[in-house]
């Protein structure tokens, strides 16, 4: 499963929800009350809908990347001992992110942590 990542969008979603339960309801109620509008209960209705429609989504999302985040920070917290292997054969520490360590390195120079056997494979590729 591709990692969902929202990080930039929380401020745009929350916008989209408000204008379809807040804003559209109220200015259609005004626009009943003046008589400008015929159908506006059948606009208010629907207008609540679909910002209720796009709210669960948004949830299931948020739900979806929290457990995300659980997952590859247990993860990242049982394989702090690696090392990951980079281009060229050098290899990356996956405590610090040191990426000068070499194939051959029994312990990263930055943090001191003595590597594993085995090399690591990132999650989510």
């Amino acid at each position: 499963m591709k990692k969902i990542n929202s990080i930039n969008v929380g401020t745009k979603v929350l916008s989209i929800i408000a204008v379809f339960l807040i804003v559209l309801p109220i200015c259609f109620f005004g626009m009943k009350q003046i008589g400008f509008i015929v159908l506006g209960d059948f606009l208010i209705k629907a207008s609540l809908v679909v910002g209720s429609i796009i709210t669960v989504i948004s949830l299931i999302l948020l739900i979806i990347e929290l457990r995300q985040d659980r997952q590859l920070d247990k993860y990242f917290t049982n394989h702090c001992n690696t090392k990951l292997l980079l281009a060229n054969s050098l290899c990356e520490c996956q405590k610090y992110g040191n990426k000068l360590v070499r194939a051959e390195d029994t312990c990263c120079k930055i943090c001191g942590i003595h590597f594993e056997k085995y090399y690591d494979s990132p999650p989510y590729i």
